[in-house]
């Protein structure tokens, strides 16, 4: 059976940031984390929508080749672009914007006063 993976931010360091159980500086190096992180993610995801765009466009080739008409060109590539579009949308919130979410929410509970300051 297909499964969905996504990031989520560890329970134990949720339950921490909300009761105010981390010291500042470990709060800092846990955003730090949480950044680090979603920059390494971002790239990989990167890396892929434009191996699957070059895919993509490397498929299309005979296409425009056997038909020539402009308008079905067009056609295809809104189809092409907007499916990779929301692909990159869906791959970004399951993967990045889940965890970010959730880490700006504790913080946000358990240090207001930090909450704009750490905002990932």
């Amino acid at each position: 059976m297909a499964t969905i993976h996504y990031r989520t931010l560890n329970m134990q360091l949720k339950r921490a940031i909300v009761n105010r159980s981390l010291s500042e500086d470990q709060l800092r190096e846990a955003a730090e984390n949480v950044k680090a992180g979603n920059k390494k993610t971002m790239k990989t995801i990167n890396i892929a929508m434009i191996i699957c765009a070059v895919i993509f466009l490397i498929m299309f080739v005979p296409v425009i080749r056997e038909n020539g008409d402009p308008k079905f060109i067009g056609i295809m590539l809104a189809i092409i672009v907007g499916s990779l579009a929301f692909v990159y949308a869906v791959i970004y919130e399951l993967m990045v914007g889940v965890l970010k979410g959730q880490f700006n929410k504790a913080v946000k509970k358990g240090y207001p006063e930090m909450a704009k300051e750490l905002k990932v």
